[in-house]
């Protein structure tokens, strides 16, 4: 446990001082060297990690994939075939891990350092919502989340953008529900559009389970096989009014509510549609929390950076803010490891072993 409570205080620290604290004075190298530290220190948490939720199944994939028939495993496991092929050609499952952690590090690094005014709180807010569930977790849809980024930084070009998404396919299919970017607005909805969107999403979550189950046979044989399996295994199971949902309600809010604040950084506007679309497909597909949860993670990424957005030295608020997210953060990363406890406590790594311990 003690590993989580380092990083925690470490990476909240650099949190909190960096919005009052102007590192550039002293030495210009300041942020970027401190940055890269944290970088690097997540790095060896993941890729050495031998813990994890689905740690274990991953590993059941990889030795059941280091076969003559590994196309063939991966379709009766339902695993996409570009997946299936990396764990086919590496050498190692360690291999596998290292590889995933820096495709998947080094993007997230390199867009929150570009896009946010205070990276070191983007990364705070990572680890209850992307390091510990994701990257430690499923990280499959880690790394496609790192394509959604990744093709963000070109969605001028709509070729280009297409293409990574259709690359980031091949690693977990629910990234082909972010071609909706494409149709996302850059400007400001007025706040009758936003409350019927919202309430539109709220009659989905009540009333589009029948439906939607009569839609699934028409699509895509391998997309259908996989939400045949989330309606099998959630069955019942229907994510209403909570309060995960009323905190992304809450923080949407504030976010409306400093839109002026975000419309001064470039396609921070853009980014907070993106938030809304996350939190509708969250609303929206709530009768089926998987379609739910992963469809909108990639959109929920734009916390991270419009967290950042709204804060200032020059602005009282920002500390209130500040407060506020170290907050939510803390309550992620406690609310987090009281659920999958057993899977991640005690942290055990490879680089541990090697020293001993």
């Amino acid at each position: 446990m003690f590993i989580y409570l380092f990083v925690g205080l470490l990476f909240g620290g650099l949190a909190i001082a960096h919005p009052y604290v102007t590192l550039k004075n002293g030495n210009k190298y300041a942020k970027p060297y401190f940055y890269c530290i944290l970088i690097f220190t997540i790095f060896l948490i993941v890729a050495f990690r031998k813990c994890g939720f689905d740690y274990d199944n991953y590993l059941y994939w990889f030795n059941s994939l280091q076969s003559d028939y590994w196309k063939n495993n991966a379709v009766t496991m339902g695993i996409e075939i570009g997946y299936a092929w990396i764990n086919n050609v590496v050498g190692s499952y360690r291999t596998l891990l290292i590889i995933i952690a820096a495709l998947t590090m080094g993007i997230y690094s390199t867009f929150i350092y570009k896009k946010s005014p205070y990276p070191f709180l983007s990364l705070y807010l990572l680890l209850g919502t992307f390091l510990y569930p994701t990257l430690m977790g499923q990280y499959r849809q880690g790394a496609a989340i790192a394509f959604f980024l990744l093709a963000l930084l070109y969605r001028k070009n709509q070729i280009l953008f297409c293409t990574i998404i259709v690359c980031g396919s091949f690693l977990h299919v629910s990234i082909l529900l972010t071609l909706v970017t494409l149709f996302v607005p850059d400007k400001l909805l007025t706040k009758k559009q936003y409350l019927a969107i919202i309430i539109i999403a709220l009659l989905c979550n009540v009333g589009s389970y029948d439906i939607f189950l009569s839609m699934i046979d028409s699509m895509p044989d391998f997309v259908a096989a996989k939400l045949n399996v989330y309606q099998k295994t959630e069955q019942g199971t229907i994510l209403r009014f909570n309060l995960a949902m009323l905190l992304r309600i809450i923080i949407f809010l504030i976010f409306y509510k400093e839109r002026y604040c975000i419309s001064q950084y470039k396609d921070g506007i853009f980014y907070l549609n993106l938030y809304f679309v996350s939190l509708f497909i969250y609303l929206g597909f709530g009768f089926l929390p998987q379609l739910g949860g992963r469809g909108s993670i990639y959109f929920y990424f734009m916390e991270l950076i419009l967290s950042a957005m709204i804060m200032s030295r020059e602005r009282r608020s920002s500390f209130f803010y500040l407060i506020f997210f170290l907050s939510v953060g803390m309550y992620r990363q406690i609310s987090f490891f009281s659920i999958w406890h057993e899977d991640y406590i005690p942290y055990k790594s490879e680089l541990l072993s090697v020293f001993g311990l």
